[in-house]
């Protein structure tokens, strides 16, 4: 049903499994009867300003991209994939507490408060965070390239972070705990790739704050061999 001028939709087969309606003129999904068996849903390219409602508890993953969302809430409770690039979203109210892969780049967030610690891939490059210290607990994978980031804390979220994307941004303070993530691997105009002497192992997580770490290494105190510049 992609590629038409598609406005609503009321009843649908069952045992559907997976239904694709990109690029219609989907304004609003009211009074739909889902199939119990639907898992994956795709929106791309509609006029959606909101999550639509009332989506069924089978649903595993949702693509939104290229809406005109602005508020991120109602998710369906058993989500594992969602995709909402390129819409208008500001604030980030809930999500799915079974989230694992979140795409939320190209919109206009501050900061990435309110995410489901279980997202362990998101990405989220091309918005407007100033700063990174809080982020989903069981985060693997961190793309947030070509936002506003001034400053990187390493708190406890930062436990099972393995890639962090982070070029063209506008970093001028880093914690000298990054350094010390011995599997973490960066990718950074800015930020050198770890040293391979050092331990995660001095990192004690467990009696770590939540909060940024106060243990801060700031650029203009670093020298020209600790930054890898042009």
């Amino acid at each position: 049903f992609s590629n038409n001028s598609i406005n609503k939709i009321s009843e649908l087969p069952k045992n559907l499994n997976k239904l694709i309606l990109q690029n219609n003129k989907i304004l609003h999904l009211v009074d739909v009867n889902y199939p119990d068996s639907l898992s994956e849903l795709e929106l791309e390219y509609n006029y959606l300003e909101s999550i639509p409602p009332n989506l069924p508890e089978s649903l595993k993953g949702l693509f939104l991209d290229n809406n005109k969302i602005s508020i991120l809430k109602d998710c369906p409770p058993n989500l594992e994939v969602l995709s909402c690039d390129s819409n208008q979203i500001h604030t980030i109210e809930s999500v799915s507490d079974n989230l694992l892969e979140l795409h939320i780049s190209n919109n206009l967030l501050t900061n990435l408060q309110n995410l489901s610690n279980t997202i362990e891939d998101l990405h989220a490059n091309n918005n407007l965070l100033k700063e990174l210290k809080i982020i989903p607990k069981q985060c693997g994978s961190l793309d947030v390239r070509n936002n506003l980031i001034e400053i990187v804390k390493v708190t406890k979220c930062f436990k099972n972070l393995r890639d962090l994307t982070i070029l063209g941004n506008k970093i001028k303070d880093v914690d000298s705990l990054i350094y010390k993530l011995n599997k973490l691997g960066v990718y950074s105009d800015i930020i050198p790739e770890e040293d391979s002497s050092n331990s995660e192992s001095e990192i004690d997580f467990e009696n770590m704050s939540d909060h940024p770490s106060d243990n801060s290494a700031h650029l203009s105190d670093m020298s020209n061999d600790d930054l890898d510049l042009p």
